[in-house]
């Protein structure tokens, strides 16, 4: 195919070697450095306008960081205009294969989250290039930026760009809902004009998934009334991540990072997916993001997990046991460099249970009746003696004036009753009662609480704990070779894994799957087709039974394909990852014997600290529990 260029020069059109909704891309002849996009239809007035336009403004760090058209094509010297020329771009892949954690293990198999930093900051860094032009964007989204192995991103489909000059516009007409801001989730595309402001929306969800494992920042549980979309999510605000999800009724997928893990770019989430106006720049996000570069930490347990050091713990270690995130192809060194386990268990085992140290005793204590209960008693005393007397007087007064015998006991018994009222109305033997069982109660708990941080519970389930680990690091090269056993064993099942893992939900059209629901997909961990389970999928916010049997119908159709190769050698890089995770638990294993020891010492140490510390609240407890039990006895 011979086609032409605007200065009516001929362009040797080679083999197709792209493919687009809008066009395809060629090889050019007798060139290394530029490629053809051929348009599937014919172009419009507009369009050719806009491409002219673009190949004016061409500039060499638009052409370093984009695939910019560098010259029209025409089918004849003066004919229709059927394409334009645009840089070669080799050895670049789509972005979200580099976020999402299943494909990178495959694609980008030694990328550890320092290398996710880099590329996102040259993310930031070629968006601001693009504003700098004074173009935006618009259609931002993973499928038009592209990645390297060495960090490097550029553009493609740069002719959907917004371009401007001397205030003239050619918008751009398309839009993917997943990266769209919420003020323009119901707009029609082909009248808006777009902003910076719209773009960087995009590119904080583009940075999100980089940085958070490939999950999209608005797909999570809803926790109100029915369900929401991901776009519905996105226009009402509902970021899924941070301590304001819960207001806005949103739970972030389970087995995913904290917001705050992502340290100095946290707040700038915050602002671009909270409000409309004053998101963050590219400049600032590329600024932040240099920040948390210059603020990481490395884990001692896993030396591939690079963590904000503002955080305690590494924030990738309990992710692990669910999805394989960075522990890489890359040989580790299986050898530990100076440890011998020997003499670490042997001092451990010299580590003698701290010694019972024995909460005082209410026994212990000799208490006499209180001053108050005494006095108490013997008002008690001279009441019932005064009572007595009034009724004697009472009966031999009614002899003298000659009152009759039955009524005079009455007159005696009403007497009689009325000192007993006036003796239940006080309520001091309830009051020393319940002072005796509050004094049990105290006692008894604080003597549990005793137990436990003067007792040898914690050093004894920490020595079983430790002579577990010793145990599994001794089984750890038989576990190994199980293991890999079982992979040979399972040889079939794990080519068919293989198989369907190159079969990618983002790359394909599934029945009612549009882009938001891709996304939910892959925030819950569903990549390929080799991650579909049925129940797992029907549990996911927004999918539900007929999208899920969509779903398993797509997977089935790809699996009736395989094909067993029983003469198949093992994947390297699946044996490489078994053994480098042998490697990593090993290296866990001996950081946690090496500090058993001091681990040992200091809970002894501390269960004698604690003793001292308790000491005088316990022999308080105990001297009022006997005070409380003899004033009681006393007077009951």
């Amino acid at each position: 195919m011979k086609l032409y260029d605007g200065h009516g020069n001929p362009v040797s059109i080679g083999e197709k070697i792209g493919h687009g909704g809008e066009g395809d891309v060629y090889e050019v002849i007798h060139s290394q450095k530029w490629v053809a996009k051929i348009y599937h239809k014919s172009v419009s007035a507009e369009k050719e306008e806009k491409l002219h336009k673009m190949v004016i403004l061409a500039t060499p760090v638009l052409l370093e960081l984009t695939a910019w058209p560098l010259d029209i094509l025409r089918d004849r010297v003066s004919g229709n205009l059927v394409g334009f020329l645009m840089p070669r771009i080799d050895d670049f892949k789509p972005i979200h294969l580099l976020y999402g954690p299943k494909s990178r293990q495959h694609e980008f198999p030694d990328a550890e989250w320092p290398f996710l930093l880099q590329v996102s900051a040259n993310i930031s860094y070629a968006f601001s290039i693009v504003h700098e032009q004074g173009h935006v964007i618009g259609d931002v989204n993973h499928g038009n930026l592209l990645v390297n192995d060495q960090g490097m991103v550029k553009f493609i489909d740069c002719d959907s760009f917004q371009i401007c000059e001397k205030n003239c516009y050619f918008l751009c007409e398309v839009g993917v809902s997943t990266h769209t801001p919420p003020e323009l989730q119901c707009v029609n595309f082909r009248t808006a004009r777009r902003t910076h402001n719209h773009d960087v929306f995009g590119l904080a969800v583009i940075l999100f998934q980089m940085l958070a494992m490939g999950r999209h920042p608005f797909s999570g549980n809803y926790t109100g009334t029915g369900e929401v979309s991901l776009e519905k999510a996105i226009q009402e605000h509902r970021f899924a991540y941070g301590s304001g999800a819960i207001s806005r009724k949103m739970q972030q997928p389970p087995g995913t990072l904290d917001l705050v893990a992502l340290g100095p770019t946290a707040p700038l989430f915050e602002r671009a997916f909270l409000q409309d106006e004053n998101r963050p720049t590219a400049m600032e996000w590329q600024e932040a993001i240099s920040v948390l570069q210059d603020s990481l930490a490395q884990c001692k347990d896993n030396p591939s997990h690079y963590y904000f050091n503002g955080l305690s713990t590494c924030p990738w270690c309990p992710m692990e046991h669910q999805i394989s995130l960075f522990i890489t192809a890359k040989n580790l060194n299986s050898e530990s460099e100076s440890f011998d386990i020997t003499p670490i268990w042997a001092n451990i085992k010299s580590i003698l249970p701290p010694a019972s140290i024995a909460m005082p005793n209410p026994s212990d204590f000799s208490c006499k009746t209180s001053i108050s209960v005494k006095k108490h008693v013997e008002k008690e005393k001279i009441r019932l003696i005064t009572a007595f007397v009034v009724v004697i007087s009472a009966l031999i007064i009614s002899r003298i004036i000659g009152i009759s015998g039955w009524l005079a006991i009455l007159l005696g018994l009403v007497v009689m009753t009325l000192e007993i009222v006036l003796r239940r109305t006080t309520d001091f033997p309830e009051a020393l009662q319940a002072k005796y069982y509050r004094a049990v109660h105290e006692f008894n708990a604080f003597q549990k609480e005793w137990i436990i941080s003067t007792g040898d519970s914690a050093f004894l389930k920490k020595r079983s704990e430790l002579a577990r680990l010793k145990l599994e690091y001794e089984n750890l090269p038989e576990y190994e070779k199980r293991k890999i056993l079982r992979l040979k064993n399972e040889r079939q099942e794990n080519q068919r894994t293989q198989f369907l893992s190159k079969f990618r939900i983002e790359n394909v059209k599934i029945a009612g799957i549009g882009n938001g629901h891709k996304a939910t997909l892959q925030s819950y961990g569903i990549e390929t087709a080799a991650d579909i389970d049925g129940l797992q999928v029907l549990e996911i916010p927004g999918i539900g039974v007929m999208l899920t049997n969509q779903i398993l119908e797509w997977r089935d159709e790809i699996a009736a394909r395989f094909i067993f190769e029983p003469n198949k050698e093992i994947d390297p890089i699946i044996i490489a990852k078994l053994k480098n995770r042998t490697i990593i638990r090993r290296r866990q294993i001996e950081t946690s014997l090496t500090h058993g020891e001091t681990v040992l010492h200091h809970l002894v140490e501390e269960t004698k600290t604690n003793a001292i510390a308790k000491m005088p609240q316990a022999k308080k407890l105990a001297k009022n529990l006997a005070q409380a039990k003899v004033d009681w006895e006393f007077i009951r």
